[in-house]
């Protein structure tokens, strides 16, 4: 059967891959051709989570398609190829020569850079605005209401009569959504800017929304899922390295757990298996 679907989809694998065409094929493998995802183990992780048992997914970068197309289409179970953009796919045919001869175009959306809308679909600016949200649910203006907490955070405690040993508190709360890269707010500060107490304080929020149980929008996680989510903001620049290796390495979170989460949430966890600690 070999492949049985070769398919652009700036998704990839998501519901209408795996049902709406992977059912009807029986397909027992899915190769997903894009060079970051090849190299991200976390992302590799992400869709294989959409992925029913018994379905191989493989990741493959542009260059290693030339010696590995002949494999998947002498592959005895039907198959889908799939890339996430036009120049992957230029990429794609280029590398396999002659071999590629039809390609069913899925998905193409928004992303950034990209503004042209078709001229058969009218929607107004309103609509356009929500039907482009990236990640989440709430647009741009949404999301400016909800970040509005912060600035009213440092207000209210601005206007208390603090003693002079707890003077700095405003300024530690307010920080706990900024960014040691600059791309946090309300004041975008980056970490020399930001006090120790600040950044500390910023892993310990994202470390307790991770796994409260009291979030109606989500599930809570378990203590080795909210490290990892960690890590990957530590490479990301969102919280401090330095701290975030010491709150893995001395277990910082362990009394915490104990007293707050729910005792299914605290498993064991391999540091050496946290995104961005030495040695991973």
């Amino acid at each position: 059967m070999s492949l049985s679907l070769i398919r652009l989809d700036d998704r990839l694998i998501h519901g209408q891959v795996v049902v709406g065409w992977g059912q009807p094929l029986n397909v027992g493998f899915i190769v997903l051709v894009d060079d970051e995802v090849r190299n991200s183990a976390w992302e590799q992780d992400l869709y294989r989570m959409g992925v029913p048992p018994g379905i191989d997914v493989v990741f493959a970068a542009i260059s290693e398609v030339s010696r590995q197309l002949a494999a998947w289409k002498s592959d005895p179970r039907p198959g889908i190829l799939l890339v996430g953009d036009v120049d992957t796919l230029a990429g794609l045919i280029a590398a396999a020569g002659n071999d590629i001869h039809r390609i069913n175009v899925g998905g193409v959306h928004h992303r950034p850079g990209r503004s042209e809308r078709l001229r058969y679909v009218y929607l107004t600016d309103d609509e356009a605005a929500n039907l482009t949200i990236r990640y989440g649910t709430l647009n741009a203006a949404e999301r400016q209401v909800i970040n509005r907490h912060v600035a009213t955070t440092i207000r209210m405690l601005e206007s208390l009569p603090w003693p002079r040993q707890l003077k700095r508190v405003p300024e530690y709360a307010g920080a706990h959504h900024e960014r040691v890269d600059g791309g946090g707010y309300p004041r975008g500060l980056k970490r020399d800017e930001m006090s120790l107490p600040a950044r500390i304080i910023a892993i310990a929020d994202v470390f307790e929304a991770l796994t409260a149980g009291d979030r109606p929008y989500k599930r809570a996680k378990s203590v080795s899922e909210a490290l990892s989510i960690l890590g990957q903001m530590k490479l990301s620049g969102h919280v401090d390295p330095d701290l975030f290796d010491v709150f893995v390495r001395e277990r910082v979170w362990v009394d915490y757990a104990k007293r707050f989460l729910d005792p299914a949430q605290i498993d064991e966890v391999d540091p050496s298996g946290i995104p961005g600690r030495p040695g991973t």
